[in-house]
């Protein structure tokens, strides 16, 4: 299913805002672990700090009297004083390492400081006991629970506005879709060209606005050719038909020398009425009503006419529905499209023998073909107008050069009624 550009930008919002909403709260949540952290040790250090400073001044009695001026901080002068709890791991990095050290376990929270005695006179270790003080770690549920909470509010919050944002932001586009999906153009394209005639939008209402106007000049024209188009096209046939009826008359029956032209006209103005009225077909938009739809009885018809007109091939006609069938295309235009395959047949082909199949899905027209017509890549214009009849009908033309050496095109229905 397609997605509108306003979903998809307000889902891209959305997405973003959630995503930077989840990664402020756990950002929160791990700065308040440090912040805490940060205050035992920052405590520890200037405890460590003024203990250096004595070290510096060089009294000893002053070094073995010194004691933190915080009462939390515990200075022990051995290592095996250290608390038990303390594995041999975090023993030995103490007795390598100066600086301040921390440890964490279920049962103790700790910060110790490992200073070296002047001259290598050993080590003293400042034990700060947090475990009392925590605030992050023994509260890390409640605290999970209200940093959770107000990152909900603020993403809810984010998201109303971020779909607000889009919704407002994108309004034009919405308008002018509107506009297009309801047919009501010419207000708000130009309204829209002028309201945002600097950015996009107002580029794109511009655009659409000559290309409309493009269109309607276009329909107008046709419109205009469409009206006067029929009267001048089936006047001068009718003129011709109403000749070659009444060169009939007077020739008679028994007049021999000139039954074979009238007849010869007689089918040529029969042909260019209908191709007339196929193109008049293939200029208008007007669904083919019931009793314009052509019948097997009607195209048989046709094809003898037809064959009456080829000497030299044999047209075979093969009806597979047994009941009447009406093809959803006009009697005309269908009588238009097998007449321009079967002359094809009858230039490009071999003769003697055409066949024609008419099924309820389809009419194919076979034939025998000769070398040099498989070398063509095309087969002239009555195959172009074939293609457009189609296109026009909602039919598929099909060309295909069989197995046994016989060229094969068909017209098939999509739709049919019968």
């Amino acid at each position: 299913m397609a997605i509108s550009i306003t979903s998809r930008v307000r889902n891209a919002m959305v997405g973003l805002t959630l995503g930077l909403c989840l990664l402020f709260a756990a950002l929160i949540f791990l700065l308040v672990y440090v912040i805490e952290d940060q205050v035992f040790v920052n405590q520890v250090k200037v405890e460590q700090a003024m203990f250096e400073q004595i070290i510096e001044d060089a009294d000893p009695q002053e070094i073995r009297d010194w004691q933190p001026f915080n009462r939390n901080i515990q200075r022990i002068d051995s290592l095996d004083n250290l608390p038990n709890s303390l594995p041999a791991m975090a023993l030995s990095s103490l007795a390598e390492r100066r600086g301040v050290h921390e440890y964490f376990d279920d049962d103790n929270a700790m910060f110790i400081a490992s200073l070296m005695l002047p001259n290598n006179a050993g080590r003293v270790y400042l034990v700060y006991d947090v475990k009392g003080l925590l605030v992050v770690r023994n509260t890390k549920r409640t605290l999970f629970f209200l940093i959770g909470g107000l990152t909900l509010i603020i993403a809810l919050v984010a998201i109303l506005l971020a779909r607000q944002l889009t919704k407002s932001t994108l309004a034009p586009v919405s308008r002018l879709s509107h506009a297009l999906q309801n047919n009501d153009l010419d207000h708000v394209v130009i309204e829209l060209a002028n309201e945002f005639s600097e950015d996009e939008i107002g580029v794109l209402a511009h655009e659409l606005a000559q290309a409309l106007e493009q269109v309607r000049k276009s329909a107008e024209r046709e419109y205009q050719f469409n009206r006067g188009v029929s009267h001048e096209l089936r006047s001068p046939i009718q003129v011709a038909q109403s000749a070659a009826e009444l060169l009939h008359l007077i020739a008679g029956d028994a007049d021999t020398q000139l039954s074979k032209p009238i007849a010869r006209l007689q089918r040529s103005v029969v042909e260019m009425n209908e191709i007339a009225e196929a193109f008049l077909w293939l200029a208008s938009d007007r669904v083919v009503e019931q009793s314009e739809m052509a019948s097997t009885a009607a195209l048989q018809k046709m094809l003898i006419a037809v064959q009456s007109g080829f000497h030299t091939h044999e047209i075979v006609v093969n009806t597979t529905p047994l009941a009447p069938h009406y093809y959803p295309l006009p009697s005309t235009v269908l009588s238009v499209v097998l007449r321009s395959l079967i002359r094809n047949a009858v230039v490009h082909g071999e003769p003697p023998t055409i066949v024609v199949d008419m099924h309820a899905d389809r009419i194919t027209v076979s034939n025998s073909i000769n070398p040099a017509a498989r070398e063509n890549k095309g087969f002239g214009i009555g195959l172009s107008i074939v293609q457009r009849i189609c296109d026009r009908f909602d039919c598929e033309l099909n060309t295909q050069l069989q197995g046994d050496k016989r060229y094969c095109s068909s017209v098939v229905f999509n739709s049919n009624l019968s």
